[in-house]
């Protein structure tokens, strides 16, 4: 589970039976991988595990406090699960799902901003 520290405002990941850490421990060190930003999860806000790169590894969608929305794709490096943010940009939307709207096998992205519903399809 994702959520935000109360205190500090950091991006936490808690696991059954563990105490929650940092979600920066999940991240990979390497050039081609974007900064994240240091703003919270948005209240309300969307995240979702899906496999966004056709890898069939779960990647993550998350969006930001400071309008944004961030991807970060699952990559293996020595048996260990880390996440390299790919693709980020503004964001004004905030109820998103996840969704084959167009049955190509692929995720689209469904969501809600001033109003109406719209579909981004995702053409990879």
């Amino acid at each position: 589970m994702l959520f935000n520290d109360p205190v500090t405002n950091a991006l936490l990941v808690a696991t059954p039976g563990q105490a929650p850490v940092p979600f920066t421990s999940y991240l990979l060190a390497d050039p081609a991988c974007l900064t994240p930003s240091a703003a919270p999860l948005s209240t309300p806000h969307s995240s979702s595990f899906l496999d966004l790169d056709g890898d069939c590894m779960p990647d993550l969608f998350l969006t930001k406090a400071n309008g944004t929305y961030e991807i970060y794709n699952q990559v293996q490096v020595n048996g260990t699960q880390l996440f390299c943010l790919v693709q980020t940009d503004a964001f004004s939307g905030a109820l998103v799902s996840f969704a084959d709207m167009d049955r190509d096998g692929m995720p689209d992205m469904v969501f809600f901003d001033q109003g109406s519903i719209f579909t981004l399809y995702n053409k990879r």
